[in-house]
């Protein structure tokens, strides 16, 4: 039913999480669909995320994110005003969903001395204990089930880039700087790295950023990234 339901959704980048759980296996189906419809609330099994698609009954949708400790909640259909009432207490944002519109940087952009970018590893996993711990378990989920990038500052990694889910043809770009290295552009060239590297296996990067985080959506467009859809996001009251 996964792949039936990943079929039913079109390869853009307002379905890149959804299509990736769908495609990858690593979810679950809170609220299946009708045979033929797309109308459906998937869980993702390790990131904590669940997305709604289509015009599913959303009953079984609070018990299921207490259940399993939901991060937030993706809708990208016209139930918006429906889950606002459902999920009292949490924050609702709205996403800026960006694509790459030119070609792929060719490389990244480094120049400082002590400063390398390069992949990691499933056998990097065990070298991450500096990292804080939600950060760590994300960077470990993402080694064993797809590609991470890495700037290293005297060889200690410090600012990432990974693709938390994969379509076809398009991935799902998600980054992070530890505190003490950040706006020294590590986030930027571990992302280079990163969006050349899955362009040789033939995909394309998409950039979402909740519209009030200015400096991601900055970054996003200094890359060559423009916006070309939204979605809404819920996140829960601790996050907020």
């Amino acid at each position: 039913m996964l792949s039936e339901l990943a079929a039913r959704l079109p390869d853009l980048p307002r379905w890149v999480e959804t299509r990736g759980m769908l495609l990858s296996g690593r979810c679950d189906l809170i609220v299946p669909p009708e045979p033929g419809a797309a109308d459906a609330v998937v869980r993702g099994t390790d990131f904590g995320l669940f997305c709604v698609s289509g015009d599913p009954p959303l009953e079984a949708l609070p018990a299921a994110l207490a259940r399993h400790g939901g991060r937030a909640v993706l809708c990208a259909g016209g139930r918006s005003e429906e889950l606002s009432t459902i999920l009292s207490g949490w924050t609702r944002s709205r996403a800026v969903i960006h694509a790459l519109a030119g070609e792929e940087p060719s490389g990244p952009r480094v120049g400082q001395a002590g400063v390398r970018v390069a992949m990691l590893s499933g056998r990097d996993a065990g070298a991450l204990s500096h990292v804080p711990d939600r950060l760590r378990e994300e960077l470990s989920t993402a080694l064993g089930c797809s590609h991470v990038a890495a700037a290293f500052v005297e060889d200690l990694p410090v600012a990432f880039c990974y693709a938390s889910y994969e379509t076809e043809t398009l991935w799902d770009l998600s980054i992070d700087t530890l505190e003490g290295y950040r706006r020294r552009g590590l986030a930027r060239a571990s992302s280079e790295f990163l969006i050349g590297h899955m362009a040789r296996h033939g995909k394309r990067p998409v950039w979402g950023a909740l519209d009030s985080n200015a400096p991601s959506i900055r970054m996003a467009a200094s890359l060559g990234f423009v916006p070309v859809d939204t979605l809404t996001v819920f996140a829960p009251p601790e996050a907020a």
